[in-house]
């Protein structure tokens, strides 16, 4: 992973972002993550040159009940490995209770957060729900937070929603996490295409970009069957 992460920095021409937990949790168990694996994880990564880290600080322990509600439960990796780590010691997620450290490392080599969407929905049934939107708020919370040690921020976005939910929810994320850019994953607008998803989602990010939408995450027609080759990626 190190050689991979170094390889893509000194490479491209773009920023380049990562998932850190994914890194913390090789070699150990989610279980056994504290506060000081994941301040020495954010701190190389950062040293390598990585421009904004994916952290799901908005999953809060309070917010789990309502997960129980859904069709598809928890579907963010890092949403559901903090979810497993909360539930295991039965305490606040550390990503939300060190945020303050973890603002100092990101201040200090000028990297930007990408606040992660831990609950976003991962089906139509589940969007604009109030695990999805408890969590929003509390990404508005952390922006402030961020802000508050001149860290930037942008906010991830929900994957699966309704057409006819899209504007709501560009509206409703500017005004919660006070005008933060929006970064939005398609959104798709059906779950019934698998295998074509870089259309649903196009459908998805056309509504989004036009409703504010500062980013968007592009939609392979392999994202529910399978890793992308090059071809699905041209397309």
């Amino acid at each position: 992973l190190d050689a991979t992460r170094e390889a893509i920095v000194r490479s491209a021409t773009v920023p380049i972002g990562t998932v850190p937990i994914y890194s913390m949790i090789v070699g150990r168990r989610i279980e056994d993550l504290d506060e000081k694996v994941v301040l020495d994880a954010l701190e190389h990564q950062a040293r390598q040159g990585v421009d904004y880290f994916t952290i799901h600080a908005g999953v809060l322990r309070e917010h789990l009940p309502f997960v129980q509600r859904r069709l598809i439960g928890i579907v963010s990796r890092g949403g559901s490995l903090l979810a497993k780590w909360m539930l295991h010691h039965k305490r606040q997620n550390l990503m939300y209770e060190i945020w303050d450290d973890i603002c100092q490392v990101m201040r200090r080599h000028d990297v930007t957060f990408s606040i992660g969407d831990g609950l976003r929905p991962g089906g139509l049934a589940d969007a604009s729900d109030a695990a999805q939107l408890r969590e929003l708020e509390t990404l508005g919370e952390l922006t402030e937070r961020a802000w508050r040690h001149g860290v930037q921020v942008m906010v991830e976005g929900p994957g699966h929603v309704p057409f006819d939910q899209i504007e709501y929810n560009m509206k409703l994320q500017r005004r919660l996490c006070h005008g933060a850019p929006f970064y939005v994953l398609g959104p798709l607008v059906t779950d019934i295409f698998p295998g074509y998803d870089h259309i649903t989602s196009c459908i998805g990010a056309t509504a989004a970009a036009y409703h504010g939408a500062a980013m968007l995450c592009y939609v392979t027609p392999k994202e529910h069957v399978g890793l992308p080759k090059k071809d699905d990626v041209k397309q």
